[in-house]
């Protein structure tokens, strides 16, 4: 696996947004850090996940008050640009069959929103494919055991 450590190497992955078309038919899956959108990008379906500035109700609470009582709009922005960074340094050099591949991200230019792009996966992330294709212990321990090594 290799590092990515520059601003250079990570923008790299950047796409342009107007190259992403989103697919309305498809529904919003809501996540823990983000939600997830299906578009369209060079004719290839993907899945478009929004980093959101908070995890959960106390984290929304929490930053709202931080907003309002302590740090600017800009402290906020640094918080999206940290959260890519990590992400795209995480995920960005990992290649293994098993693990679905980064196609790049988005930031809007009032650095108000991130986007991680991927190819789409038909059968969605390995819980939601577990619980449809029911999966006995013996797939279920092969595919932990497959993927253990690469996270």
């Amino acid at each position: 696996m290799r590092q990515l450590s520059t601003f250079a190497e990570l923008d790299a992955f950047r796409l342009d947004p107007g190259d992403l078309c989103i697919q309305k038919e498809y529904p919003t899956v809501e996540a823990g850090y983000g939600s997830v959108k299906i578009a369209s990008y060079r004719g290839k379906l993907v899945a478009v996940k929004t980093l959101r500035l908070h995890g959960s109700d106390d984290d929304r609470e929490r930053l709202a008050c931080v907003r309002i009582i302590q740090y600017p709009l800009s402290l906020l922005k640094r918080y999206i640009l940290q959260r890519l960074a990590r992400e795209l340094k995480v995920w960005a050099p990992l290649d293994h069959p098993n693990i679905i591949p980064l196609t790049g991200f988005t930031l809007m230019n009032d650095l108000s929103s991130a986007q991680l792009v991927s190819p789409y996966a038909e059968n969605g992330h390995i819980g939601s494919f577990l619980k449809k294709a029911k999966q006995n212990e013996v797939v279920r321990m092969n595919l932990v055991r497959n993927a253990a090594p690469v996270v």
